[in-house]
């Protein structure tokens, strides 16, 4: 069998046939011979990295639009309000109807009320609705009113001014008293001497009107004196009797538009220590008494008297003095100061409770 499988084998050769193994019988095999190692590839250049600058397409060719500007910051919406002002110490009434109905509350003189778009015409009066801070809503006739975005207090004091006052913001103002010398100069007018439409006896009775122009200028706003005294008489003012009661004073306040609060009742009630702080951080402060309204306007240490200006100078009993100690104040002949009345609105109830709480630690 052997001798008869290698005749087989070598058959082929011999009469010059090709014998072809078919498919997937044959296997075909690629020898492949490694004479060294594979060589590294050469360095490529950094330069030869980057890439072609390319060439503008046409519609690149037009200048790009620039881009938009940033937007701005958000401003804050107007929230259309309402100040009550001409109503002194009466106050305004808010009705449940426009001319008519019951009264909700009484509204003092300053008070901002939120403005709610509405209007109606009733009893020959223009009447618009209206809503207090604490949630009331109601009607208060128009001409009592006066309209601001709720934004501006600048704006709202201006326009307060214009209208309580007479002021126009575009005028000049007689800002002389600023040119005097140091010991000189004082933030009150000279009630006897500085109101050109006030007669001589109008004058004694205009402590309250030139304390006035003293917290005016002190927000920056140029008051004069008879200013003041037009102001003054809507709520209450009369040259013989002066200014009825510290509530009135406020009120005179409020109408032009300058923030202010009452602290003390009494003559054992005044806080001292909260006027000489806030006259040191120059801050004037009102000291009432029974017959006069004192301006105090500095304070000494080393003496412990305060400075009250021209609404010292102009009594008589001074002598030309304006400095004194809170305790001499009744010897000039007005009686014992028993309140004062500070720039700026009054403190929530918890400012106080939080004052108090300091004190104790």
């Amino acid at each position: 069998m052997p001798v008869l499988a290698l005749l087989v084998a070598t058959l082929p050769s011999w009469l010059g046939l090709e014998v072809v193994l078919p498919r997937p019988l044959a296997r075909e095999f690629h020898l492949f011979v490694v004479s060294e190692l594979p060589r590294p590839a050469a360095p490529v250049p950094v330069a030869d990295l980057s890439p072609e600058p390319l060439m503008p397409l046409p519609f690149f060719e037009e200048p790009m639009a620039s881009p938009p500007p940033p937007l701005s910051p958000a401003r804050p919406r107007p929230r259309p309000m309402v100040a009550v002002v001409g109503v002194g110490l009466q106050g305004l009434t808010l009705r449940s109807e426009p001319a008519g109905g019951d009264t909700i509350r009484m509204v003092g003189e300053g008070t901002d009320l939120r403005d709610l778009g509405e209007e109606r015409e009733a009893g020959g009066r223009t009447w618009k609705k209206v809503a207090h801070k604490d949630g009331d809503e109601g009607w208060v006739a128009t001409q009592f009113v006066q309209p601001w975005d709720g934004l501006d207090r600048g704006a709202r004091t201006i326009a307060l001014l214009a209208r309580s006052a007479g002021v126009d913001p575009e005028s000049a103002r007689d800002r002389s008293w600023l040119a005097l010398p140091p010991e000189q100069r004082s933030i009150t007018p000279d009630q006897l001497k500085d109101g050109q439409a006030l007669s001589s006896w109008e004058s004694y009775s205009a402590c309250g009107p030139a304390a006035t122009v003293a917290f005016a200028r002190a927000i920056g706003h140029e008051l004069t004196l008879d200013q003041a005294v037009t102001a003054a008489r809507v709520v209450g003012w009369n040259p013989a009797l002066g200014m009825p009661g510290p509530r009135a004073e406020l009120a005179l306040l409020a109408s032009l538009g300058v923030p202010a609060h009452q602290r003390g009742a009494s003559e054992d009630t005044i806080d001292w220590d909260r006027v000489i702080g806030d006259v040191q951080a120059g801050i004037p402060v009102m000291v009432v008494t029974p017959r006069h309204y004192f301006v105090a306007e500095g304070y000494d240490e080393a003496t412990g008297k305060l400075d009250f200006g021209n609404s010292a100078t102009v009594l008589a009993a001074a002598r030309k003095n304006r400095w004194f100690a809170p305790h001499e104040i009744a010897w000039l002949g007005f009686g014992s100061p028993f309140t004062t009345i500070h720039l700026g609105d009054e403190p929530e109830p918890n400012e106080y409770i939080q004052a108090a709480a300091t004190t104790e630690h």
